[in-house]
């Protein structure tokens, strides 16, 4: 990605998570994405990066079961229902704040995160 993409996509990152934080503040590190991390980037990549923006903002718990069910019907859409079904299930199970994994629910924020609600 070149560093204009880059920049709109950080810039993009930053308006989604102003706009979904009832508070209005944005986690303290820079938003990052992998695409679709361990998955091969396919044709669900942008779904995977839209995931990611979610991920890095944090928030409710709901806010999360939202964002894990349209990752799913992203990657169904594109025609892959048995995939997205695997992917819903992986970041359901290993994309709770309270693990130390980069790709945790608030990643943007410190280290135990919890939800917001």
């Amino acid at each position: 990605m070149d560093p204009a993409q880059l920049l709109a996509l950080e810039q993009r990152a930053a308006a989604q998570c102003y706009s979904a934080r009832a508070d209005g503040t944005l986690p303290p590190y820079a938003f990052t994405t992998d695409a679709c991390s361990a998955w091969p980037d396919h044709r669900w990549a942008d779904c995977c990066v839209e995931h990611d923006i979610a991920y890095w903002c944090g928030g409710g718990a709901e806010l999360r079961r939202r964002a894990d069910a349209g990752l799913r019907d992203c990657v169904a859409q594109r025609g892959y229902s048995f995939v997205a079904g695997l992917m819903y299930l992986g970041v359901r199970v290993g994309g709770a704040p309270w693990l130390p994994f980069s790709w945790r629910w608030g990643y943007g924020w410190d280290w135990p995160y919890r939800y917001d609600d």
